[in-house]
């Protein structure tokens, strides 16, 4: 329960912030403060796993939220958790690649879509890559 409450305070303060400040200055102040926050206690060596068990642990909270926080703000909140267990994941921003214009967040670990459709880059293409652990 104190995980979920955790997780709904940080999606909510996440969607304020980015509209407040914007998108990059959301990253940055994001990332900086998972920088000084103390390391977990323990590593996954199934990184791929860890991350879509966060990913759908995100999108079940945000979905019960009032504001029901949209993909960015829960991608930013992801790649917030992997920067923060070292794990070298991208946060991507893209755009619709066929019909009418859509945009999208998510987040690759491995080049692989974390908890996102399979045929994800058939449908939206990377316009915008960030290292979540930085270059």
């Amino acid at each position: 329960m104190k995980t979920a409450l955790t997780v709904a305070v940080a999606l909510s303060g996440l969607q304020v912030l980015i509209g407040v400040t914007g998108f990059r200055r959301s990253v940055a102040a994001t990332w900086w403060l998972v920088d000084r926050l103390p390391p977990p206690r323990r590593a996954d060596p199934e990184d791929l796993v860890l991350a879509g068990a966060r990913a759908r642990g995100i999108a079940m909270i945000a979905d019960k939220l009032p504001s029901r926080p949209r993909c960015l703000p829960r991608a930013l909140l992801l790649s917030a958790l992997l920067r923060r267990r070292r794990m070298g994941a991208d946060l991507c921003l893209g755009a619709r690649t066929d019909g009418a214009f859509d945009a999208h967040a998510w987040v690759e670990l491995g080049g692989r879509p974390v908890n996102e459709a399979a045929d994800l880059h058939a449908t939206y293409s990377c316009l915008w890559r960030g290292s979540v652990l930085g270059a």
